[in-house]
């Protein structure tokens, strides 16, 4: 059977089915990303314009310095390879995510449960080895690079051949990662995002 595609997916909101009734800190990862740790020497500069994300090199800096940072702080593996970047606007990230989606579904078992978001914020496919941000993306704020680093998570889950029970764990271990990044800046996937902390457990979990 050929290979199917699979994407990782930054979602601005999300609709999560009903699930039994948690704590919405009870997952102790979920404490654990309110620690604070340190960006990356480059972000300073890209932040305050003096790299500009639009330059080849600057992109290739970072991301080599955002993969050590997701090995150090959330004990993810070192991977060499670097993902291709690519920007579009909403409606073509929209179409990559959905095209996806719809080969992973037709591979899923019925009892997978399907998210439905409003608006589709950036995206990685596995096979193109590529994440897909938005064309105005421009790094300069810690909102801009938290979506970065979720999906560099999945390009690392995918070129580190890290394994799941369920594409909601994968996307977990993204947005712990995320929420760890914002911490940095005194920020959250809530106040940023719209997300709060329970979503992301509910999310995480399998057979729901």
């Amino acid at each position: 059977m050929a290979r199917l595609a699979t994407v990782g997916v930054l979602l601005l909101v999300l609709a999560v089915p009903v699930a039994h009734a948690q704590e919405p800190l009870g997952d102790p990862e979920l404490r654990q990303a309110s620690v604070t740790p340190t960006p990356p020497r480059s972000t300073a500069d890209i932040m305050d314009g003096s790299r500009p994300w639009s330059d080849a090199t600057t992109q290739q800096t970072l991301i080599r310095e955002l993969i050590q940072w997701l090995s150090s702080t959330v004990g993810l593996p070192m991977v060499r390879d670097l993902p291709r970047i690519a920007h579009a606007d909403p409606a073509a990230i929209s179409t990559v995510r959905y095209r996806t989606l719809l080969a992973a579904q037709q591979a899923a078992a019925p009892s997978t449960p399907q998210y439905v978001s409003r608006q589709t914020v950036a995206v990685y496919v596995d096979d193109e080895q590529t994440i897909y941000l938005p064309s105005d993306f421009t790094g300069r704020t810690a909102e801009d690079l938290s979506v970065l680093v979720h999906e560099l998570v999945h390009h690392i889950q995918n070129v580190a051949g890290l394994r799941h029970e369920c594409p909601q764990a994968r996307e977990k271990d993204a947005y712990l990662a995320q929420e760890r990044w914002l911490a940095q800046f005194k920020k959250s996937l809530a106040t940023e995002f719209g997300i709060d902390p329970f979503t992301v457990l509910v999310n995480g979990l399998c057979g729901y």
